[in-house]
């Protein structure tokens, strides 16, 4: 497979604090003249919640075409109430496979099968998310990463967690391929189309596209010639994905890889300290970030970046639906360069005295996780 190709945006703006992020993707959904598409993890109904809710809701009393799609598990608090205010004015809103006993959401399910079959569908489909962030403005401009949309992104000072998040805003006449990606789950058509060489953005909307993106990133890893940089908010790769790793760093392949210090999934950091010593005895560098809760899906192979809601974990890889762009112009390079040595730097690197520090009880606790890996 050949994955040498060249810069596909025309902008390439990166954002890293949750302020910036939130305020220019709401100012240019406010000034969207014909469409708007969201397609989001989570959708919290808070103080941010309600800016977008407001800017969504007066985009569609104005003439814009507004399309909102929220996943069932990860907005399931506020997902009926959310889809209720906005459907009341004009945004076409639908949701990822509805909780089962949620028969009061099944009109709003992408599948088109009778009201019978859906139960027995959603059972089935349960463990299956929508875990992708995307924002279309117009087709002309698209947002994606690593924040969904509820304030505990934002710092402790503005009511949030301080979570580290990376999202990109491209611009450019490839922002429509991004778009039909959305429609093909908006018209619950994840599996039709054929498959083209990735250029753009990494999708794993259907099964042969998932496929396809799995045997990608194992060729980037295979190709990669000077280093493989990874912040991983929850590290859990799977042993494809982690001999890839291990067999890079035995080519010379500076591999290092940013992981959290703490998660806000409680039982996470004992899985990932339970891959730190093969890691370790490999050569790969591991680093703990220290500051907040570190939430970012983000690679950098030589000079290509990865950017987007894709985790290094058995969910991202086997089941969940995830979105991410390619990045390739020097300054995007650049600037993720040197966000990860500033976070790396500022972080706790682990060495053995770190490992044999690590309580036993968070050793058997991880291990035990394991088993559990392939649905984690």
């Amino acid at each position: 497979m050949n994955v040498n190709y060249p810069s596909c945006w025309d902008v390439e703006a990166i954002y890293d604090k949750a302020e910036g992020y939130f305020e220019q993707l709401l100012l240019d959904m406010s000034l969207a003249h014909t469409s708007i598409v969201l397609e989001t993890y989570i959708f919290q109904w808070d103080k941010l919640g309600s800016k977008f809710i407001s800017t969504l809701t007066e985009a569609s009393l104005r003439g814009v075409n507004v399309k909102v799609l929220i996943d069932g598990v990860g907005s399931f608090e506020d997902c009926g109430v959310i889809a209720k205010v906005l459907g009341d004015a004009g945004v076409s809103v639908k949701i990822f496979h509805p909780l089962p006993w949620r028969i009061d959401l099944y009109h709003l399910a992408l599948t088109e099968k009778r009201w019978y079959a859906k139960l027995p569908y959603f059972l089935i489909e349960l463990n299956r998310r929508d875990h992708r962030k995307l924002c279309v403005v117009d087709g002309l401009v698209a947002w994606v990463g690593s924040f969904n949309i509820t304030e505990s992104h934002l710092p402790e000072s503005l009511g949030g967690e301080d979570f580290h998040d990376i999202a990109v805003r491209v611009e450019g006449g490839n922002v429509m391929r991004l778009l039909d990606d959305f429609y093909r789950i908006w018209f619950d058509r994840i599996n039709a189309g054929k498959i083209k060489r990735i250029k753009y953005y990494l999708s794993n909307s259907g099964r042969s596209r998932r496929i396809y993106r799995n045997s990608f990133f194992l060729d980037v890893l295979k190709n990669a010639e000077r280093r493989v940089w990874i912040f991983s908010a929850y590290f859990s790769p799977s042993d494809d994905w982690l001999e890839g790793l291990v067999n890079a760093r035995s080519r010379g392949v500076d591999v290092k890889i940013l992981v959290g210090a703490r998660s806000d999934i409680v039982f996470f950091s004992a899985i990932t300290k339970s891959y730190y010593l093969a890691l370790l005895e490999k050569g790969v560098e591991v680093y703990e970030y220290q500051k907040g809760i570190l939430h970012s899906k983000t690679i950098l192979v030589d000079d290509k970046g990865y950017v987007g809601s894709a985790n290094m974990n058995h969910r991202s890889y086997f089941h969940d639906m995830e979105l991410d762009v390619i990045l390739s112009k020097p300054d995007s390079i650049a600037w993720l360069e040197g966000k990860f040595e500033v976070d790396a730097s500022n972080g706790l690197m682990v060495d053995r005295v770190y490992i044999d520090n690590v309580p036993l009880v968070t050793r058997l606790l991880g291990r035990f996780l394991l088993i559990f890996k392939n649905w984690l």
